[in-house]
């Protein structure tokens, strides 16, 4: 990843991994043997490619900040890094709880925001004492709106902007946690309020807020490119950084797409980026448009929700009874993805990115159980509208669809039109105790055309039984 971003042009790699329990949980402890020579490999591959690696840490769960034991471990731990090679590094304070947990906390500081400032600034001046290093903090606030709470009103924000070293650089993710547009007069409230340019961190495309908890399952890929991000946003930030998804060849293509807009915020076009960068990844036409086709699948994303629109419009026209031709356009429709999902099957093991591919299965697994239960349905509307079934065949069809049912609603992907967002975060905190909407996360639910084409057909097939 560190040397596609160099071949790229992008300059910085951020190691925030949550998984990592030594960044979060047990910040204190020490890496075990070898991991510290790992990270030395990892922050010279980065030189080599002109990347700077920022190493972080998230202590905000459990750091005592009155306790001068607590921040010389957090120095130490940091300072390790830099006799590393890294000499960029945070101290990332986000998705903790609000107020001050501690007694002793509360008769040392009066409030959140204090404490922040004294650590920061402390941290800051003793990593100096090893050279010129550079910080970056994730305040607890980092979007406009959280936790209820408005960028411009929050009393938090304006103790950091006050009272924060202006060489420490601050994370924002735009006006929600996942923003869906950012416009130049969100980055401006936030600049003013904290008095400096903001680092981004957009919440694109990483995905983990799909995540049903009960396992580490892949619901969806957002492939989307890069939009809704206004070129007048650029001049207000110090950087422009993106979350990427745990898929890291997936998340290859949006972030093509963000380095397009980054050279040219102008004259950057998502759709006509999204096609070059499509082209990059599979230089076979056949396998391109392929791909792009399964793309166009499972596109949907906060940034653009539709999906699959055509297929949609063929089942309403098909229920409604509108068009004779609709039936006939929506097997072809059904069929053309299963063609390209028996394709793409047998390339997995020869096509040029295989890994991508295998990110990408689950799509292509959901896509064809879809594509088949809409296939079966329409069979069975057309047997009974001929009258070639007796109700013998009919119940043993309606049953294979129920089957073939339960086959979709076990795969946790969501392709062909299925949208569903959690509406939910899994953080620490008070954040557990919010909605979706104040934690700015994206709110959208929809099943596929298919599902609702399931749902009528087996309505029809209930009442024509019973007749």
């Amino acid at each position: 990843m560190i040397r596609f971003l160099g071949d790229n042009g992008f300059t910085a790699y951020v190691y925030a991994a949550k998984d990592d329990a030594h960044i979060r949980s047990r910040w204190r402890d020490v890496y075990p043997g070898g991991y510290l020579e790992k990270l030395r490999e990892l922050i010279a591959a980065a030189s080599q490619s002109s990347v700077d690696f920022v190493f972080t840490l998230s202590p905000g769960l459990n750091l005592c900040y009155s306790s001068a034991g607590d921040r010389q471990i957090l120095w130490d731990r940091l300072r390790s890094v830099v006799g590393l090679g890294c000499d960029w590094v945070g101290v990332l304070l986000d998705d903790i709880p609000t107020k001050l947990a501690r007694a002793r906390d509360r008769k040392a500081f009066s409030s959140l925001g204090e404490a922040h400032v004294a650590l920061l600034n402390s941290t800051l001046d003793e990593l100096e004492k090893s050279g010129n290093i550079r910080l970056l903090c994730c305040p607890t606030y980092y979007a406009n709106e959280y936790l209820g709470e408005k960028a411009s009103e929050n009393k938090y924000l304006e103790q950091i902007g006050e009272g924060l070293d202006p060489r420490i650089d601050v994370f924002w993710s735009g006006r929600h946690v996942v923003s869906v547009r950012i416009a130049e007069e969100d980055v401006r409230e936030f600049e003013e309020v904290i008095e400096r340019k903001p680092l981004l961190w957009d919440n694109y495309p990483v995905n983990d807020y799909y995540r049903t908890g009960a396992k580490w399952d892949r619901p969806r890929l957002n492939m989307g490119p890069f939009m809704g991000r206004e070129p007048d946003i650029i001049r207000h930030l110090a950087g422009y950084f993106s979350n990427p998804m745990n898929e890291p060849e997936a998340s290859k293509i949006p972030l093509l797409t963000l380095s397009d807009y980054l050279d040219d915020p102008f004259g950057y076009s998502p759709e006509q980026s999204f096609e070059r960068v499509v082209g990059r990844f599979l230089s076979n036409e056949k396998s391109r448009q392929e791909i792009r086709l399964m793309i166009e699948c499972s596109k949907a994303n906060p940034l653009d929700s539709g999906e699959v629109q055509g297929l949609a419009d063929l089942v309403r026209r098909w229920s409604a009874g509108e068009d004779g031709s609709a039936g006939k356009e929506l097997s072809k429709e059904l069929e053309s993805r299963l063609e390209v999902y028996f394709g793409l099957r047998r390339k997995l093991t020869n096509v040029e990115n295989r890994k991508f591919l295998s990110e990408f299965e689950p799509v292509l697994d959901k896509v064809h159980v879809l594509a088949g239960l809409g296939l079966s349905c329409l069979r069975l509307a057309q047997q009974r509208r001929s009258g070639s079934l007796s109700k013998k065949e009919a119940r043993m069809l309606e049953t294979r669809i129920r089957k073939e049912m339960k086959q979709v609603r076990v795969n946790r992907t969501q392709a062909l039109g299925e949208v569903a967002f959690v509406l939910r975060r899994r953080a620490h905190g008070e954040a557990d105790k919010c909605s979706a909407s104040e934690l700015g996360l994206p709110l959208a639910e929809r099943e596929s055309p298919v599902i609702e084409l399931y749902n009528r057909m087996m309505r029809k097939v209930v009442v024509k039984a019973a007749m």
